[in-house]
């Protein structure tokens, strides 16, 4: 894998100079270095969505490895978004959370959340609705989902992730694999089930509800990967750059490369007859990456 760091010095230097080797117009080459630095500062708007304890908290420190507790610590019936920024380095970069009201509560307030919402969601880059692996009262959730989130889903075309939270609970708990980290055979099965049961309850593929455990870390390279792969191609960067190292995948790395080369494609017109180098150039460097020191 490539640490971020070097990712970065790929893409605004040693990519610069494959540029100019290749013959690419300085101007062009200019704008490209311009776009290609606003998309690794970009900062991105997650909303978090979920009954209280089921392990929010617990999951956005397993994913950006900081202490988010005021997701977990906010009083179940507020009406209003509680909005955490999380700084993941001195330059300021970093991602916001928002845990978002009205999971669990009445009918009542539908009104009052469906304005919230058709506020609040344009303005978020992914939610992801977390879910307890054991929780078998989902009518609640089901209810709020199909009547006031999935309309402003629709409407907005956020991208939408299901995680299923802390499956290391799942019967048979003896089962766990402590060694390897991992649910055993029968854990798995029972994993499969409620993985196609949260798909059908939300009606959404199975690629994009992912299994995890926050707390053993099993499984976060898979949601890293179901990430990068769902929001757009230029906030494919941006998203990475804010993950621990210890949970982004090769697979995930690869799927933010291709973002770029496809983004900067679409943008920019005018560099199709360079394309061939540019690519050949990006796939070098990334290659090469893995063996820069810091």
């Amino acid at each position: 894998m490539i640490h971020r760091k070097k990712l970065k010095r790929v893409l605004q230097a040693d990519l610069l100079k494959a540029f100019r080797e290749n013959k690419v117009p300085e101007e062009m080459i200019k704008n490209l270095e311009e776009k290609i630095a606003e998309l690794g500062e970009f900062i991105p708007t997650v909303g978090i969505f979920g009954k209280t304890g089921v392990g929010k908290s617990s999951l956005c420190n397993a994913l950006f490895g900081k202490d988010t507790a005021r997701v977990a610590d906010i009083d179940a019936c507020t009406r209003h978004p509680q909005e955490v920024f999380i700084q993941m380095s001195q330059d300021g970069s970093g991602i916001t959370v928002i845990d978002l009201p009205g999971v669990g509560e009445n009918k009542l307030r539908d009104a009052e959340y469906k304005a919230l919402y058709q506020q609040v969601i344009p303005k978020l880059d992914l939610i992801i609705w977390v879910i307890k692996a054991d929780d078998r009262t989902f009518t609640v959730d089901e209810s709020f989902y199909d009547e006031v989130i999935k309309p402003q889903l629709e409407l907005a075309k956020t991208p939408f992730l299901v995680v299923v939270n802390q499956v290391d609970r799942l019967n048979p708990i003896r089962d766990w694999n402590t060694e390897a980290n991992q649910p055993g055979l029968a854990q798995m099965k029972t994993i499969g089930e409620r993985t196609h049961w949260a798909s059908d309850k939300f009606r959404v593929p199975t690629h994009q509800v992912i299994a995890i455990s926050a707390v053993e870390k099993y499984n976060l390279g898979a949601l890293v990967e179901a990430i990068i792969d769902i929001v757009p191609n230029d906030k494919k960067l941006g998203f990475l750059n804010q993950m621990e190292e210890d949970v982004t995948t090769e697979k995930s790395e690869q799927s933010a490369f291709a973002g770029i080369v496809e983004y900067l494609k679409d943008a920019y017109k005018e560099i199709k007859p360079y394309i061939p180098e540019i690519i050949a150039a990006l796939k070098w460097l990334f290659k090469v990456a893995k063996t820069i020191v810091i």
